[in-house]
């Protein structure tokens, strides 16, 4: 499988344009049914690719992603796909529009997810998005971004980002529940990332692109030792966090992340509680440490979440995999075949009905 690049990897910082149509829209396209669909960010192209498909977006087909000889998957990731709404405040110092790939055309058929379900008809549903969707947005013309995950809890700008992305996940829910085959929706919860310098470098992306994404692990501001994002003329490496908008204060991607796995649960909680057909797949437990902090390396199933590896030294059960891409945001080909795969693939066939599924593995 080739490695993916970085958390922005498709990002569209264009606005489209709109062509006339004469006499009235185009037919919708005909079914072509699949027994799984995967939607969702970058990071949602190892859930499709381990579960049998490349997907056509993105610069990655004809990644080898071998299909499981019993069902069949629908690959629709997007790069850089958020649900939630609002003009992203971009860590340049530039801002892009959300792109809100459940509502608008997205993926490499330019379908909403509610379009993707009626073609592909599928059984089971799998939703991952995470990355850009705890970036800083403004949702009003106000000066400091009004919506922001990792803040009190009481503050509005965190009650804005928590209502915000749990309607449209609610939303998202809804749509995938009611349409045909009366599909079981799987959706992730987030491990940790840590980016440790802005992605992506300078001189890789057109201009306005670079420097567009940081969002740091540590507890305080990090200094970069990466591509200079400081807009020194003279150039030069690295340089400290700094706020992307006027009024931003530093608040790490681990709380960020804490608080949008919390909206998550309370959506399957507080409105799908009582429907075995919603369910969150728990990715967190398998790519945090077991004291849950960020970690590089983890331990061969079953000890992933379990057993904390030292490094790349062994872990009881073999040694440990290096389970996370250099971007320290997205997945290795390990860490996606072999620490991903066991746990997503059991907890599909479960909800399938098919042999091999286990749905103790999607908890």
């Amino acid at each position: 499988m080739r490695k993916l690049t970085l958390l922005v990897a498709g990002i569209t910082l264009s606005v489209g344009t709109l062509s006339a149509c004469v006499g009235g829209p185009p037919p919708p396209p005909p079914p072509d049914p699949h027994d799984v669909l995967v939607v969702g960010d970058s990071v949602a192209f190892s859930f499709g690719c381990v579960l049998g498909d490349p997907g056509e977006t993105g610069g990655v087909p004809g990644s080898a992603c071998p299909a499981p000889p019993d069902y069949s998957t629908r690959n629709d990731w997007t790069g850089s796909c958020t649900i939630a709404p609002g003009t992203l405040s971009l860590y340049n110092g530039g801002t892009a529009g959300a792109p809100n790939c459940d509502t608008a055309p997205a993926g490499s058929r330019n379908q909403t997810w509610s379009e993707a379900a009626n073609q592909n008809v599928p059984r089971v549903v799998v939703i991952n998005t995470a990355g850009w969707e705890i970036v800083d947005r403004w949702l009003n013309f106000v000066t400091t971004p009004d919506s922001q995950w990792g803040g009190s809890t009481s503050g509005q700008p965190y009650q804005n980002a928590a209502v915000q992305y749990s309607s449209q996940l609610y939303d998202a829910i809804n749509v995938f529940r009611s349409s045909p085959n009366d599909p079981t929706v799987i959706v992730a919860n987030a491990p940790y990332i840590a980016p440790p310098q802005p992605e992506p470098p300078p001189g890789s992306v057109p201009a306005g692109i670079e420097c567009s994404y940081w969002e740091p692990y540590p507890a305080s501001p990090p200094v970069s030792a990466g591509p200079d994002c400081t807009g020194n003329a003279t150039g030069g490496s690295g340089g400290s966090w700094r706020p992307p908008a006027a009024g931003v204060t530093y608040r790490s991607s681990k709380t960020k992340l804490d608080q949008f796995n919390a909206i998550i649960s309370q959506v399957k909680n507080q409105w799908f509680g009582s429907d075995p057909k919603v369910v969150v797949f728990n990715f967190k437990r398998h790519f945090n440490s077991p004291s849950n902090e960020y970690t590089d390396y983890v331990c061969p199933p079953p000890k992933d979440g379990v057993e904390a590896p030292d490094g790349s030294n062994n872990c009881s059960n073999g040694p440990a995999i290096l389970a996370r891409a250099a971007d320290k945001g997205h997945l290795s080909p390990a860490g996606s075949y072999q620490i991903l795969q066991p746990y997503i693939d059991k907890c599909v066939r479960a909800h399938l009905g098919l042999t091999g599924g286990d749905p103790s593995a999607c908890s």
